[in-house]
C-alpha cells in the first residue's frame, strides 16, 4: 500500500530541498520494509500456515536495518540544516520510528536469527533505545559488538552507524510535535455550542451543520490537491533534469495518495451525514407532546400511584382490635345494640343508663324490667353480649 508523504516544511529553500528528498526516499524505503515484516509477523502467526521464508525474512531485516539506519541519518542531515523537526504525516518521523516497530518484540519466530532483545528496538541491533540513554560512544558501540560478534548478521551496516543512528533516535525521538497545520485545523474544530442535553432536536440540527462544515474544509481541499496534482503534472512534461523530474514524481504520489484518501474519507461522510438527515427527518415527523402535558401526565401517574400505595398499606394493617364490653359507655352500648336492628331496645336502654360495665351483668330479667319487652329481642341482645365475652 503506497504511503502519504508529508513534507517537513511546506517551503522548503534550495539549500534543503535535496536533503529533504534524500530523506523522504529512505523513509518510503523503511515503510515499505516495515509493512512487509508486519505481513510476514502476521503470517507467522498464524497456526494454520506452513510458510517460513526464512532467506526473505532475512533479506528483508538487512534491507529495514539499512533504510531505517539510512533514515536516522538523512532526517539528523535535514534537521541541522533547516533548523527545524522533520514532520512526516504531521508528527515527527524519528518519535513515530520509536514505535510503529513494537510488534517486534512478539515476532520472536519470525526474528529468531536476533539473539537479543527486540523490545524498544526500531533498528533491530544488538542494543536497544534503553541502552542507547545509559551508555554513549564507544562504549555503545563495544556493546553492541560483544552481544553480536558476528558482523555479517547486521549485513552492510557498520556497527558505529548503528550505535550512532540509535544515540540520535534516544534522544530526538521521544519528544512528540506536530504540525502547526494540525493544531490549526484541532482549534478550528473546537466550538464551543451550547446546547441542553435534553434537547434532542437541537443536538440533531448541530450534529448536522458540523457534518456540513467538515464536508465543505474537505471539498476545498480536495479541489485544492486537483490543482496541485495539476501543476506537478505539468511541471513534470516540462522536467529535462532526471533528479528534477524523480523529485516531481514523489511529490506527485504523495499528493495522489493523499486524495485517494481523502475521497475514500468524503464518500463515508456523505453517507453518515445522510444517515443523519434522515434520523433527523423521522425526529421531527414522530409527535412530540408539549411540557405541559407530559408534567400532568407525571403529575397524575404519581397521584394514582401514592393512592395505590396509601390503599395497600391499609390493606396490610391488621384492624383494631374489638372494643370491650367492660369498657364501652352509655352511647357505645347504644350503637352496638342499635347496629344488632333493635332501636327501641337501644333507646329504651339509653334512657335507663345502661353502659358496657351493666349490661355485661343483665339477665333476661333485668332486661325485661328495661323495657325490653320482646323475648327474642333479649335473646339477641343476650347471645351478642355472651359473643363479646368470649373474645
Amino acid at each position: 500500500m503506497p504511503h502519504q508523504v508529508v513534507y517537513a516544511s511546506s517551503s522548503a529553500s534550495a539549500a534543503t530541498s535535496a536533503l529533504e528528498m534524500a530523506a523522504v526516499r529512505t523513509i518510503i524505503e523503511r515503510e515499505a520494509c516495515l509493512e512487509a515484516l508486519a505481513q510476514l509477523a502476521t503470517e507467522f502467526a498464524n497456526p494454520v500456515s506452513k510458510a517460513r521464508p526464512w532467506t526473505l525474512v532475512r533479506n528483508l531485516t538487512r534491507q529495514y536495518r539499512r533504510a531505517s539506519v539510512a533514515a536516522v541519518e538523512a532526517i539528523r542531515k535535514w534537521e541541522e540544516a533547516a533548523k527545524e523537526r522533520f514532520l512526516w504525516k504531521q508528527t515527527k518521523y524519528l518519535c513515530k520510528m520509536t514505535g510503529d516497530c513494537i510488534f517486534f518484540a512478539t515476532a520472536t519466530e519470525m526474528l529468531r536469527d536476533l539473539n537479543f532483545t527486540l523490545e524498544k528496538n526500531p533498528l533491530l541491533a544488538p542494543v536497544t533505545l534503553d541502552d542507547a540513554e545509559t551508555v554513549h560512544g564507544a562504549a555503545l558501540v563495544d556493546l553492541a559488538r560483544r552481544r553480536c560478534p558476528d558482523a555479517d548478521l547486521m549485513g552492510d551496516v557498520h556497527m558505529e552507524q548503528i550505535c550512532n543512528a540509535l544515540e540520535y533516535l534516544a534522544a530526538e525521538g521521544g519528544r512528540v510535535e506536530v504540525a502547526p497545520t494540525a493544531e490549526k485545523h484541532i482549534e478550528e474544530e473546537k466550538e464551543e455550542v451550547m446546547v441542553h442535553p435534553e434537547n434532542k432536536t437541537q443536538l440533531m440540527q448541530m450534529h448536522i451543520v458540523h457534518a456540513k462544515q467538515a464536508l465543505t474544509k474537505m471539498e476545498a481541499r480536495r479541489k485544492e490537491l486537483g490543482e496541485q496534482i495539476q501543476r506537478l503534472q505539468t511541471k513534470m512534461e516540462r522536467a529535462t533534469v532526471p533528479s528534477q523530474t524523480r523529485a516531481l514524481q514523489t511529490q506527485l504520489h504523495a499528493r495522489t495518495n493523499e486524495l485517494k484518501a481523502l475521497m475514500g474519507d468524503l464518500f463515508k461522510r456523505r453517507n453518515e451525514l445522510a444517515r443523519q438527515e434522515a434520523a433527523f427527518r423521522l425526529h421531527v415527523k414522530t409527535p412530540q407532546k408539549a411540557a405541559a402535558a407530559i408534567e400532568a401526565e407525571l403529575r397524575q401517574a404519581v397521584e394514582a400511584d401514592s393512592l395505590a400505595r396509601e390503599r395497600l398499606l391499609a390493606a396490610l394493617e391488621p384492624p383494631p382490635p374489638p372494643l370491650s364490653l367492660a369498657c364501652m359507655n352509655e352511647q357505645e352500648v347504644f350503637e352496638m345494640i342499635k347496629g344488632l336492628g333493635l332501636d327501641d331496645a337501644a333507646q329504651k336502654m339509653k334512657d335507663m343508663g345502661i353502659d358496657g360495665g351493666l349490661l355485661a351483668e343483665s339477665t333476661d330479667a333485668d332486661l325485661q324490667e328495661v323495657g325490653v319487652a320482646i323475648r327474642l329481642h333479649r335473646v339477641k341482645i343476650l347471645r351478642h353480649v355472651q359473643q363479646l365475652q368470649s373474645k
